[in-house]
């Protein structure tokens, strides 16, 4: 509720500095002058989304502006072939938290041969707002170190196994064990908005 409060007050605050809140009517032009994350109420008003405030100063001198509401979001990457599990077990273990989850496919700058690989499957983890999100990336984190860290010798050791006669180095994995890294999560979220909602809106097919 203190969330809300302060969001109320700084409304007021904004009224007083003549920066009126424009919600309908015909279309308005003006120079973005400021923008400053902010919150507005769900439909059912038993949680917030995300959202940001944009200032803006029309040519006439006159202030106004406007707020647009955005779900965050991070990508994960997983194993190949194991999106499905990971995406299924995230629905279940955050199901509270997590507002949708959509596979991508997205081209992998980081890989010395991104230029003749094809595009990765990339899980798209949507929320409603940056306090969700930071609590899924916390959780995630240390669980991504963990399976970096022992990469190296799980691979070595599937490697091994493979080579032997009758081996095999498939085994059935937890879903939290295919998830190998996180992308795009430290963006800052007024920033993240600019990007998506440019005027020449645009999907970065790469990461």
């Amino acid at each position: 509720m203190a969330e809300e409060v302060d969001v109320e007050k700084q409304h007021q605050i904004d009224e007083r500095l003549g920066f009126h809140r424009y919600q309908e009517g015909p279309e308005k032009l003006g120079w973005l002058v400021n923008i400053q994350p902010t919150t507005v109420s769900s439909v059912d008003k038993k949680s917030t989304r995300s959202a940001v405030d944009l200032y803006f100063l029309e040519e006439d001198g006159e202030y106004f502006k406007c707020t647009l509401a955005y779900d965050p979001y991070f990508y994960v990457i997983c194993k190949p072939g194991t999106e499905s599990d990971v995406d299924e077990y995230l629905r279940r273990k955050f199901e509270r938290v997590i507002q949708n989850v959509v596979k991508v496919q997205k081209t992998d700058l980081h890989q010395p041969n991104h230029l003749v690989e094809p595009p990765r499957t990339l899980l798209k983890l949507m929320f409603r707002n940056t306090q969700e999100q930071m609590q899924v990336r916390r959780e995630l984190e240390p669980i991504i170190r963990k399976n970096k860290a022992r990469a190296q010798v799980m691979d070595t050791y599937t490697t091994m196994l493979s080579s032997r006669p009758g081996g095999s180095g498939a085994r059935i994995l937890d879903p939290m064990d295919c998830i190998s890294d996180m992308r795009e999560y430290d963006v800052p979220y007024y920033v993240r908005v600019t990007i998506d909602n440019s005027e020449s809106p645009h999907t970065p097919e790469s990461f």
